[in-house]
Parts: C-alpha cells; structure tokens; sequence
C-alpha cells in the first residue's frame, strides 16, 4: 500500500498498483506528474506542481492542498476533508480526502507545456579556453592508524573538460568519488596529482546536497546572500537591491529575506542556496546532488531553476547525481564514473539511447519505470583501498573478457568524436563497426 501525506495529513492510502495508475487525490496525481522518466522532453521545462508547499505553523482553512489544486472550488475551503472510501465492492479499501474524487475530471491537468528552453550556444572542446579543465587528477585519503595505513584511492586519472555555458552531470554509485571531484574542483580539498584550470577570471561556487547544513542557521537569508557582495563596492541600499533581485530570481518572495534556514522548506532552503551561489554569478556552479532530499516536485523546480540560471547567467554546470533521468534533463553531456574513474562520456541523449560500458546499461536498466521491472546490477563494488587490476568493473560485468582482469583499457574515441568509453569488450567487438 501507498500512503500519501500532504499538510500534516493523510491525503489518500490505498493498494499500490492502483494509486500508481489511477491516483483519486490531486495531489497524488500531481507527484507522478513531475516524475522523471527517461523518456521525458528535456527540450521544455519539467512539469511541476504550481504554487508553494502550505506553512506548517499555519495551514489554510479547508483542503490544504486547496491552494495548489487544479480544481479547487469554494465548497474546497468550507473544512477540512475527512477520508472517505473511494474503491467499489468487492475491490481492495481505499480511501482519500477529496470531495471531488468522484468527479470524472478530478485529477485531469491542461499539460500544455512552457515553452522550450532557448537553445545554448555552447563552446567547442578544444577551441577556446573552457570554464573548467580537469587533466590527470587523482586524490587518495589516508584510512586506519600510523601503524596500520591504507590509501583510499577516490579519484584515479580523473580529465575532463566543461565549456563556458555548458552543463555536464557526473553520474555513478556511491562512493565512486563525484562529490570528491567537485570538492576537489571547488577548492575545498587538493589532489594528490594532476591539475585542475578555470578560465580567465573564473570563479566556482557550490551548492550542497543539505542545503539547510550549508547555511549558517543564526543569520537571516538576507543576511547570508548579502555577505557574498561584500566585495562588490555597492552602498547597503545597493546590496539590498542585489540580495532581492538574486531571491527573485529563484521564485523566493521578498519577506524571505527576514527569516533563518530553519523557517523555511527544504525546497526554499536549496533556493536561498543556489541565490547564494549566484549573487554574484560564478562562472561555474556546481552541485552536489542539490535535488536528493526533495520530494519529486520540489526536486523538479529545483532542476527546472538551475536550467533558468544557466542559460540566464550563461554559466556552466557540473551536476552530481544517482539519478540518469535527472542527468539527461539537466546536462548536455554525462560522464559516468565508477571506481575513481569516468568509464564512459558522451551527449546525454545518446548515452541514455545506446550506453556503450556494461556498467552504464546496468545504471540505465535500473532506472525505474511503472512499465517494467528495473534489474539490479549484481555484486558490490570493489573497495577503493584495493582496486581490481585491470578494468575495475570486471567483478561484476556480466560480458567480462579474460583480458579484462589485467588489461586496464583508457578512454578511447569512438563514433565521431563526441564519445569515449573505457571498455575492452567495447573495443574488442568494434561496437557498431566504429570503435578505436
């Protein structure tokens, strides 16, 4: 069973199956509305629910999904909604809180899309200087006593180049090293080799995965965005006037200024963040898994608001996320990393269309779908204190190669150009007749 809570309350609890494909509440129809699906158009901005989440220290009168519901009527704000039974005789109990939900066109949606995202001009690899170079980078941490120590090997032989006004997403398991990688790249850790270079003036910001653990909770949001200007030689009006218009930006109203991260959501904790973060616009932004603890809605504003500043800002992206879906909406390219190491990179949609590395088909069979059963890829990952020899995925590919327990195979061109993928058996079976 599936229950589904909206302001403090049950909102409908019913068999799985049948919420899933015929969901009675608005709300619930919503949630699976903004879901992302590997099919989706990333031409267009995610559909998403209108409106904000209700106040908990002060719930509307009514249904508290009233104020975001496509068919609110007056009758809507009269109380509050009890659950009612809504299955037929004989079929499993379930129930909701709708007075409408036995109105045929209850949770029907005019899906009429935004119009598509202006197209970005992005740089060419290889022409001018890009926003970040990434060449050789490696880093190990130090794990166990003086007596006893080990080298975890996070990052091994890490390249990778994002042009100015590009998006690119890092893709993989835990413990693979992206957010070791943006750390690195963001200036909070070093690297043990390598070399990390910004373009001429370039500057990174970061955006964390916990917003709210990222924002210093005794100072107000006005006051956390503002302090980034302190640089700029703005008078304090001025400083305002930026701080509101960075707030406005983010779909954050004005009084928004006045409260600390703890009186917000945690969709307008990860806005004020990303206001933060480009108050004064970096030239890359980089996020660490920004939309992981939002609920599928917020989590798609949250994509749908770095898509804006991006092409607003004309800023480039390095985006860090499990999730594939979410990867080929946001990103121009993907690299996908495993052990320490980018295993296969290419444009977002061929990637998702035909993976080239073993491990990236079981990345994209594991993607849920209603329509299928996702497989799971078998085994653990090898631990970064001993890497395997050879291709570090081999344990576990279900087409490994006897060559692959000992030849380590780099990342080589294939197609025209726009593709790499580290694979012996790619390479041994000149996959589609164009592999190097």
């Amino acid at each position: 069973r599936i229950a589904v809570l909206y302001g403090a309350r049950l909102a409908e609890v019913g068999p799985s199956e049948a919420v899933l494909r015929d969901p009675v509440h608005p709300y619930s129809a919503g949630l699976l509305r903004s879901r992302l699906v590997l099919g989706c158009d990333r031409s267009r901005p995610i559909v998403t629910l209108r409106g904000e989440p209700p106040d908990p220290r002060a719930h509307p009168p009514g249904c508290p999904f009233g104020p975001r519901c496509e068919h609110h009527v007056d009758t809507c704000d009269a109380e509050l909604p009890e659950l009612q039974t809504v299955s037929g005789p004989g079929q499993p109990e379930r129930v909701a809180a709708c007075i409408r939900w036995d109105d045929p066109d209850r949770t029907a949606v005019d899906l009429a899309q935004e119009d598509p995202w202006p197209k970005v001009e992005l740089g060419v690899v290889g022409g001018p200087p890009p926003a970040v170079l990434v060449h050789d980078v490696e880093k190990s941490f130090p794990i166990g006593t003086a007596f006893k120590r080990q080298h975890l090997k996070a990052l091994r032989g890490i390249s990778l180049e994002v042009t100015k006004g590009e998006a690119v997403a890092l893709v993989g398991e835990s413990g693979c090293g992206k957010s070791t990688l943006l750390r690195s790249i963001a200036g909070l850790q070093s690297i043990d080799a390598g070399s990390i270079e910004f373009g001429r003036g370039a500057r990174p910001q970061m955006v964390f995965q916990d917003a709210g653990a990222s924002l210093t909770p005794w100072l107000t949001i006005g006051e956390l965005v503002s302090e980034r200007l302190r640089s700029e030689n703005l008078t304090r009006s001025e400083r305002r006037e930026r701080m509101l218009a960075a707030l406005a930006l983010v779909g954050l109203p004005a009084e928004v200024a006045d409260s600390t991260p703890a009186q917000l959501s945690g969709g307008q904790r990860q806005r004020a963040a990303l206001a933060r973060a480009t108050v004064v616009p970096p030239d890359v932004l980089l996020c660490d898994e920004p939309t992981s603890a939002l609920d599928v809605s917020l989590a798609a504003t949250v994509l749908n608001l770095i898509g804006q500043l991006r092409r607003d800002l004309g800023v480039a992206v390095l985006f860090v996320t499990h999730d594939l879906a979410a990867a080929r909406v946001v990103a121009d390219r993907i690299a996908v990393m495993y052990l320490g190491r980018i295993v296969e990179c290419g444009p977002s949609e061929k990637i998702c269309a035909s993976p080239a590395h073993p491990y990236t088909q079981a990345l994209l069979a594991a993607v849920p779908d209603l329509d299928r059963r996702e497989t799971r890829l078998q085994g653990e990952p090898a631990s970064p204190l001993d890497p395997p020899s050879g291709c570090e995925f081999h344990p576990r590919c279900p087409m490994a190669l006897a060559s692959c327990s000992s030849v380590e195979t780099p990342l080589l061109p294939f197609g025209d150009g726009t593709r790499s993928v580290a694979c012996p058996v790619f390479v041994s079976h000149r996959h589609d007749g164009s592999a190097r």
